[in-house]
């Protein structure tokens, strides 16, 4: 079930674990939407309800669609300038 997190305008806030999975979908808005959802491994030292094995967490960013395709950009130009290979 999502918890919403509430970001104060103008904070910034590092999440120090990377996240292990990444998806990416439109919504249906108008104008459209796209939402990130980075999956992200929870540190054991921070103390939660019990579990059943290792706890992960989900943060979903909703982005115009224009903000989206300017990340994508951004990520390919990254991309090239690391010497990634990327699909074809």
């Amino acid at each position: 079930m999502p918890v919403p997190w509430v970001i104060t305008h103008g904070a910034d806030y590092d999440l120090s674990d990377p996240a292990v999975g990444w998806l990416a979908h439109v919504v249906k808005t108008n104008p459209a939407q796209v939402e990130l959802i980075a999956s992200i491994r929870v540190p054991l030292q921070i103390p939660s309800r019990p579990s059943r094995g290792s706890t992960a967490t989900s943060v979903a960013i909703q982005m115009d669609a224009q903000v989206a395709i300017g990340l994508y950009q951004q990520i390919g130009v990254l991309a090239v300038q690391m010497g990634w290979l990327l699909p074809p």
